[in-house]
């Protein structure tokens, strides 16, 4: 990912970057890693190990 640059915003980052974003951007409250995760329908299980 290239150098970013004021005034940009994440259309510049990889899309699987944005998604992520987006998750985080919807959540009414803070999110952990493995519900993003879970949101993503990605496993969660390294986070889970973890607490």
């Amino acid at each position: 990912m290239s150098q970013r640059e004021r005034g940009t915003d994440e259309t510049v980052l990889p899309e699987d970057h944005q998604q992520i974003m987006d998750v985080v951007r919807r959540a009414d409250t803070p999110v952990m890693a493995k519900q993003v995760c879970g949101e993503l329908g990605m496993s969660g299980r390294y986070f889970e190990d973890r607490n």
